[in-house]
């Protein structure tokens, strides 16, 4: 069988990029896979494919510049957050040009399934279905149905409406979470099966959650990953509570990175707070940890969190929607209520603190993540594909 996906870029780090390189890896092994990225640099993929996936990189998504109704109606829309007629949205965001020229392409591809990753790109493949003769086209969610559709400004809040319309020329969309899956049942009246992210490598070797150190893996975006708690909770732990004998480690670049580093800079934390960057093998940073922890506003799913999970490590976290499928609150870690610091630190504490209870918890982890190993999520992906 021939599978294509069609993504976003895939030349920047992130758990988009991740997940679409190893998961169309690991699919090399028994069908045809072709990548194509939209906007992406030519031939350059943060994450490596194997010689034998067929990468494409379409950069024709641009929008013309005499196309002025369509240039002034996006500079509205950022500045008044709406959320657009299915048409309008279209026109705006969709030109027809595009979906006929990326239409072509993938047509020449001749894919007898083709798997489209984001919101973005799932429109994308339900508004080419007529060039695509036939294939089975998939809609794969990245993240949460609130992030995507309910946040007025955010994600893809403007063309919800179109969404909702075009995903029915869509044979199958699958969301993250269970709980997703009911959303876009519940409000959007479409069937919708969960597949959870597969993990990205599997770990040997194991913490042993002796270091005292705790460690934090994310891209940095300031409001969305909630950096502002995780320097709430340092401060609460460090200079409230006197736990001058641990570490954080921060794991990750973003927009919000030098904001993080100005904060923990005023809070007097420099001593404690070590601002790692950005590592495409990180392996070895959670093995050397204790405890991580996710402070995220909003999470489609937590793939660091199993990443984490696979090397030994509890997790702390709030009770968002991908990390509440993950955790298990009490046994392999804790889940916090949005969004108390104090319980958080609380939580943390008690970790920190006992190093039995560190240690049930890591055991209980590294066999939580056996769920999420590549195996099983692949067996999950082609029932849906052999659909």
């Amino acid at each position: 069988m021939k599978i294509g996906f069609l993504c976003p870029s895939l030349d920047v780090c992130g758990g988009v990029q991740r997940i679409i390189t190893v998961l169309a890896n690991a699919m090399a092994d028994q069908h045809q896979v072709v990548v194509v990225a939209i906007n992406n640099q030519p031939g350059k993929f943060y994450y490596p494919f194997r010689p034998e996936v067929k990468t494409i990189c379409f950069n024709q998504f641009v929008f013309r510049k005499k196309n002025l109704v369509s240039g002034i109606v996006r500079k509205l829309e950022r500045r008044v957050p709406v959320a657009l007629p299915a048409l309008a949205a279209q026109k705006v965001y969709f030109p027809d040009y595009i979906c006929e020229q990326l239409g072509a392409l993938l047509a020449e591809e001749m894919c007898d399934c083709i798997i489209a990753n984001t919101p973005h790109c799932s429109v994308l493949l339900g508004l080419m279905k007529e060039y695509l003769g036939g294939a089975y086209l998939i809609g794969w969610q990245h993240s949460s149905y609130e992030i995507y559709y309910e946040i007025r400004g955010k994600g893809f809040y403007p063309q919800r409406e179109l969404a909702k319309k075009v995903y029915r020329n869509l044979d199958r969309l699958v969301s993250l979470t269970s709980q997703d899956a009911r959303a876009y049942e519940d409000k959007m009246g479409l069937e919708c099966c969960c597949i959870h992210n597969p993990l990205s490598f599997l770990s040997s070797k194991k913490s042993a959650v002796v270091n005292k150190k705790i460690i934090f893996v994310g891209r940095l975006e300031g409001y969305l990953k909630g950096l502002d708690y995780l320097v709430d909770i340092m401060k609460i732990l460090i200079s409230d509570r006197g736990h001058k004998d641990w570490r954080f480690q921060v794991i990750g670049a973003g927009s919000g990175a030098s904001q993080l580093e100005q904060w923990v800079k005023e809070a007097g934390l420099q001593k404690y707070v070590e601002l790692s960057g950005e590592h495409t093998e990180v392996q070895d940073y959670y093995c050397d940890a204790s405890i991580f922890i996710s402070t995220s506003r909003f999470e489609g799913f937590g793939l660091a969190v199993t990443e984490a999970m696979e090397c030994g490590l509890p997790s702390v976290s709030f009770r968002t929607d991908g990390p509440s499928e993950i955790i298990n609150d009490g046994v392999n870690g804790y889940l916090i209520e949005k969004y108390s610091v104090e319980q958080f630190a609380d939580a943390l504490e008690r970790l920190m603190e006992d190093s039995d209870l560190r240690k049930k918890f890591s055991e209980n982890a590294i066999m939580r993540a056996k769920d999420f190993h590549m195996d099983r999520i692949l067996e999950q992906w082609e029932r849906v594909i052999h659909e």
